[in-house]
């Protein structure tokens, strides 16, 4: 299903990394989520040169009797536009103190948070405009806070990653529902691959999260409505 939006097609990359990893496990899954953003930032600008170029055109030809309303209104819109990589990063908010009974919010980086800033630490600051220039494509950066321990009910190890990551594909379609103005065409959900068959119970990953996020993106009402998903698991 196509997304209805053809003016505004911002990106989403996804980047599963709440669950314990290796370093190196760590360090592949975010040089992938970065290679991902810069590869659709990349696109959306050659997207904006194209329709910055048509808008140039249309107003050099705007006193023409061929030159349509509908043509002028779609070079204005890629003017007037800023396309959003959106760049999201799951991680554990659970951070314990010595001597303490409750998670310390104050004083110490949350797992999540390191992670994130060493997405961001990779990917480079300087690529995250708070106020983008007319026209700039521009990366949003945001940290999904994932509760591991809030699945560990579910004694199937199946269940329990069905049950974690239909929760995160709801949290994020809720967070756009929210906060997003434009739709999003295209998404990239990338997973440790070292999750797949780790037992006999074990179903293919890939396969389990593309039905979940096609289930509760694509197919739902919201701005990821129609959004194509890709999902791409990242080995050591």
């Amino acid at each position: 299903m196509a997304n209805k939006n053809t003016n505004f097609k911002n990106r989403l990359v996804l980047c599963l990394a709440h669950r314990p990893l290796q370093p190196n496990e760590l360090d592949n899954l975010i040089s992938e989520a970065v290679t991902s953003s810069h590869n659709y930032k990349a696109e959306l600008e050659q997207e904006q040169a194209k329709g910055l170029h048509a808008s140039t055109d249309n107003e050099q030809k705007e006193n023409t009797p061929n030159t349509s309303t509908t043509q002028i209104e779609m070079s204005a819109s890629y003017k007037n536009s800023n396309p959003t990589v959106h760049c999201l990063i799951t991680g554990s908010p659970d951070v314990s103190a010595p001597g303490k009974s409750f998670d310390d919010w104050e004083t110490r980086w949350t797992p999540g948070e390191r992670i994130l800033s060493k997405f961001i630490e990779k990917i480079g600051l300087q690529n995250f405009h708070r106020l983008p220039k007319q026209g700039e494509v521009r990366l949003n950066g945001k940290l999904v806070d994932v509760k591991q321990k809030n699945f560990e009910i579910y004694t199937s190890e199946v269940e329990q990653l069905m049950k974690e990551y239909t929760w995160i594909a709801e949290n994020v379609k809720q967070h756009f529902n929210l906060y997003a103005t434009k739709a999003v065409s295209e998404a990239v959900v990338l997973c440790p691959s070292r999750f797949e068959g780790d037992n006999e119970e074990m179903v293919d990953l890939a396969h389990m999260l593309q039905e979940i996020f096609d289930q509760e993106w694509t197919k739902k009402e919201g701005p990821l409505h129609g959004v194509v998903v890709k999902v791409k698991t990242v080995g050591c």
